[in-house]
């Protein structure tokens, strides 16, 4: 076995080991821990919203959201919809690295006034959102629904056509490979 200045090469490969296990180990920590961040953030979110507590739900859209649409306009829009919000719940559907977002659909049952029928009706709905990571934290974009939608369907396609490519060419590559006998 050899040695380098006193430490052995045995010493060093155990060393480069267990840092990349620890390394590994406090990513995915990193990323659980981020996710139910998330799902805090996300909670706390629509509890706001359920208790039409508008200003905290308001500090937690993202930066380019409060800057687009100041509180008081936020407030009309949430204040004086027909709607009210019975429950929620909500699914992560799918992480966008590249963005730093996330995709997530939330299930609402809303009671909805109908001005011609003079009275209520409860309703289900399902609406797509994007939380985005920024500053630290996760912050709901404020985005038409349709247009999360499909920015949602634009992703997949994209990450399925990048799948069949890299099948495409793995199965090109095994094709190449000569027998042997």
């Amino acid at each position: 076995m050899s040695k380098t200045r006193g430490v052995s090469t045995k010493t060093i490969l155990l060393v480069v080991i267990l840092s990349s296990l620890v390394l590994q180990g406090c990513f995915f920590r990193f990323s659980r821990k981020n996710e139910d961040r998330l799902n805090q953030r996300m909670t706390k979110y629509w509890d706001a919203r359920l208790n039409n507590d508008y200003e905290t739900a308001y500090e937690m859209e993202t930066k380019k959201t409060r800057m687009r649409i100041e509180f008081p306009t936020y407030f009309g829009k949430m204040h004086n919809s027909t709607s009210e919000l019975l429950e929620y719940t909500f699914d992560l559907i799918e992480y966008d690295e590249q963005r730093d977002e996330y995709f997530v659909k939330v299930k609402k049952l809303l009671e909805v006034v109908v001005p011609q029928l003079g009275s209520k009706i409860k309703l289900n709905n399902v609406q797509p959102e994007i939380w985005k990571f920024e500053n630290g934290d996760w912050y709901r974009e404020y985005i038409d629904p349709n247009k999360a939608a499909k920015r949602q369907k634009k992703r997949a396609a994209a990450k399925a056509k990048v799948e069949a490519e890299a099948a495409a060419n793995t199965d090109a590559t095994a094709q190449e490979k000569p027998e042997t006998k």
